[in-house]
């Protein structure tokens, strides 16, 4: 299309906005029905919670705009509460009409031994101000606690007599909100403040007194058995063809010391809580990644047989705090694998897969085993780190080059991911999968593969990451979430949102270089400014202040070419086109799958990061 057609295409849209206005629907004129919850647009909730608790025992809410067709389903009344009526929410959906809570009242709601519901009938549906609400009781979904409605405030009482809680009202949710922001940057620091003191804990194990000291021709199953208990047995120089199981409480620690598995099985089974293995190098482990045939039980056996009983160079099973510390393993299956392990530490190991990733399987696999690894390498094989079900897990500071995926997360919320270097995946540096929520992504530096990171879920915190030299930097699929002050540069598409509800904060981030800044595949139009713009390195320049006067539509034909083509950067110029922009950016009655920045940076926020990374290369 020439730039005079666009320009006279600019110019009958701003007319027609401006001479007959957008339709605005008045909310006390409009009434609206609830309709079944499969017909919402879901933005909480994840799949795990959809696979362990039936539909009709969850609570339930369905919020209906006066600009936005479709009404927001939640999970959750709580946070439902603290964002319907948001200066963010009114500015992509326009005003709530009608707010509808499924009633828990002679429903015979009971709970299980792990908090999750159970009803004889199904809930219905009434206006959320009429009805009461049970926060902080025993009641809780996979992904959280979560807050109860009812119609009938006795029975709500009665409930809280049996399993705890206390009473409010809608209004009382709603006074409840919090910044999403400064609470995500707390929870940040407070997982590294627990790793740490998690770490101090574990790494007391290695000043255990030495009572045993095995050389390689001996029997080191034999020197665990008769070793006291917190001592340490010392495997001198050598090479022990031995396979092991650690079942109390001490460290094993070498010295220049290999051990060689027979092939088949795991080398080390850790099967007792307070166990430390440091300073050994391991090899010899069986080539399976899992057993069809394990008794595993559950929505998720399938997953566990798959993935959690595979052969290992040290497997940690049904037990607490251990320590693997200092560790080389060489292996076609799994480097580390936890299952139903509490609080494990695994730091400074390095774990060297097949070179193929469809022919090796993960560094560290952590199934229901939320602990910390840390400082760590991971070369080829298939993921670097894959976690199920591993709620608070914190991985941080490790490298992981030639994977499929670095970090693989399912069904795993409250997770950290922080300053991870991940380069030359084959996917996803890094992916997050089965909608968990409340994960944080924070000063990782992904680069030179597939996608950066694919992120589906809700909740998430995605801050200071740098992303270069990618198919797509981040493909943003995560509902109510945060992407700030990352630093997306040289890659293909630097973001793509595909997400029907546009809840996330995009602001502070700096597109540089990249072939396509922004894509979208679904969805209304999305305003990615909160109080301040991201930085497009070739949006046109529009005031002298940081911020430039001039929208800018990432996606957007004439937006994409005019730092290229001299008739896009005239066109981008043109009073008329400014114009419809602002509209576009202010008026949510103007909807298309686009993207646009009312308030664009004029320079880098991630200046000293962009020099940086120019020269950030940890691998040849």
């Amino acid at each position: 299309m020439s730039a005079h057609t666009w320009i006279v295409s600019g110019l009958i849209v701003f007319t027609a906005v401006s001479s007959v206005g957008l339709f605005i629907a008045n909310p006390s004129e409009t009434t609206v029905d609830p309709v079944s919850f499969d017909d919402t647009v879901k933005i909480s909730g994840t799949l795990e919670d959809t696979d362990a608790v039936s539909e009709e025992a969850t609570p339930g809410v369905q919020v209906f705009y006066d600009r936005y067709r479709h009404p927001l389903g939640y999970h959750d009344p709580a946070l439902a509460a603290t964002e319907y009526d948001s200066d963010r929410h009114e500015e992509q959906f326009g005003s709530p009409i009608a707010t509808y809570v499924t009633d828990f009242t002679n429903t015979n709601l009971t709970l299980d031994d792990h908090g999750h519901p159970s009803v004889e009938v199904s809930p219905g549906w009434i206006p959320a101000s009429d009805a009461v609400y049970v926060q902080n009781s025993k009641m809780n979904l996979p992904s959280g606690p979560v807050t109860i409605p009812f119609s009938d405030e006795r029975q709500a009482e009665l409930f809280i007599e049996r399993y705890g809680g206390v009473l409010r009202t809608w209004e009382d949710l709603q006074n409840n909100n919090q910044s999403s922001h400064r609470n995500q940057e707390d929870l940040v620091d407070d997982q590294h403040q627990r790793s740490n003191k998690l770490i101090n804990t574990t790494t007391r194990y290695l000043d255990r007194a030495k009572t045993t000291v095995v050389q390689p021709n001996e029997s080191v199953q034999s020197a665990i058995q008769n070793a006291p208990s917190n001592s340490t047995v010392l495997l001198s120089e050598g090479r022990y063809e031995q396979q092991i199981t650690i079942n109390q409480s001490i460290t094993l620690r070498g010295s220049n010391t290999t051990i060689v598995g027979n092939n088949t099985g795991s080398v080390i089974n850790v099967t007792a809580d307070d166990v430390a293995i440091s300073d050994v190098h391991i090899k010899g482990a069986g080539d399976s990644f899992g057993h069809t045939d394990v008794g595993a039980e559950g929505w998720d056996s399938r997953i566990e047989a798959g993935y959690g009983h595979g052969d290992a160079g040290v497997t940690a099973i049904n037990a607490s705090r251990p320590l693997i510390s200092n560790v080389s393993i060489n292996t076609s299956a799994n480097g580390v694998l936890l299952r139903d392990t509490a609080d494990p530490v695994v730091r400074n190991i390095s774990v060297v897969g097949s070179d193929h990733w469809l022919e090796g399987f993960m560094g560290v696999v952590a199934m229901r085993s939320s602990g910390i690894v840390e400082q760590s390498s991971f070369l080829n094989g298939r993921d670097g780190v894959y976690s199920h079900r591993s709620d608070g897990l914190v991985v941080r500071n490790n490298t992981m080059t030639n994977t499929r995926f670095g970090v693989h997360l399912m069904y795993s919320s409250d997770v950290l991911i922080a300053g991870n270097s991940i380069e030359r995946h084959i996917h996803d540096g890094i992916t997050v999968m089965t909608n968990p929520t409340g994960v944080s992504i924070v000063n990782n530096h992904v680069r030179n593969g597939g996608n950066g990171m694919s992120i589906y879920g809700n909740r998430m915190f995605v801050q200071e990451n740098e992303v270069i030299n990618n198919e797509i930097g981040i493909v943003m699929s995560a509902p109510g979430s945060i992407y700030e002050q990352n630093l997306l540069k040289e890659n293909d598409i630097g973001a793509r949102t595909s997400v029907v509800t546009p809840t996330s904060i995009v602001s502070q981030n700096d597109f540089i270089d990249n072939t396509q800044h922004a894509d979208t595949l679904s969805g209304p139009l999305r305003i990615w400014t909160d109080n301040v713009g991201n930085h497009w390195s070739d949006a046109p320049n529009w005031g002298t202040s940081n911020t430039s006067t001039r929208p800018f539509v990432p996606t957007d034909t004439v937006d994409q070419q005019a730092r290229s083509d001299h008739g896009a950067r005239t066109l981008a110029h043109a009073p008329a086109l400014q114009m419809l922009r602002t509209i576009q950016g202010t008026t949510p009655g103007l909807r298309s799958e686009s993207i646009v920045d009312t308030d664009p940076l004029t320079t880098p926020v991630t200046l000293a990061k962009t020099s940086t990374a120019n020269n950030l290369s940890r691998y040849t």
